[in-house]
């Protein structure tokens, strides 16, 4: 008896690409994600500031459509106002050259869109450049039921001394060679 076979597992053979082929995101092998409940927290806000689903995806498949049609003309400026500015300077330097087509969303795309859950994120900042690395925070999720998750620089857990080193080791450096 084998217990352990050579043969390869059964490949996919109908994957479904989007912008006709150029980008390679499988539309159908995935299992569809289940959509958490609002958070009361969030469903606060939500309601405090006159904010609903609805309004969220629309925004969000606005943002997605403008992006892919920003790829597909290689339009950068288009490209930078909706991605992350890391991300958008490698979707800008691995798609330059491609000739990329894309068809818009149909009127019934919203109808097919939704949110998997939303929740408050602190302590870092949305401009990857102005943090620190990974290993610089401790992620803290005990508040994640109610729609909080934090991350904490290891600067506020007692590492003050090791930061301000450092920050000015150049500085310090100086002044041992005085």
């Amino acid at each position: 008896m084998r217990l352990f076979s050579k043969q390869m597992p059964p490949q996919k053979t109908n994957i479904n690409f989007i912008m006709n082929g150029s980008l390679p995101v499988d539309m159908r092998g995935t299992v569809k994600l289940p959509k958490i409940p609002t958070k009361e927290l969030i469903g606060d806000f939500f309601q405090a500031k006159h904010i609903n689903d609805e309004l969220l995806c629309e925004h969000f498949l606005g943002m997605i459509n403008e992006m892919f049609t920003g790829i597909a003309s290689h339009d950068h400026e288009a490209i930078k106002k909706v991605a992350e500015a890391t991300f958008a300077k490698r979707l800008i330097s691995e798609t330059t050259g491609l000739k990329i087509s894309y068809t818009k969303p149909s009127d019934d795309a919203l109808d097919k869109v939704y949110l998997i859950d939303k929740m408050f994120i602190k302590g870092v900042n949305a401009v990857r450049s102005e943090n620190d690395t990974n290993a610089d925070y401790i992620a803290e999720n005990s508040l994640e039921s109610i729609g909080i998750r934090n991350y904490i620089h290891k600067f506020h857990l007692g590492l003050q001394p090791y930061y301000f080193k450092l920050q000015y080791e150049n500085e310090l450096a100086m002044m041992n060679d005085e």
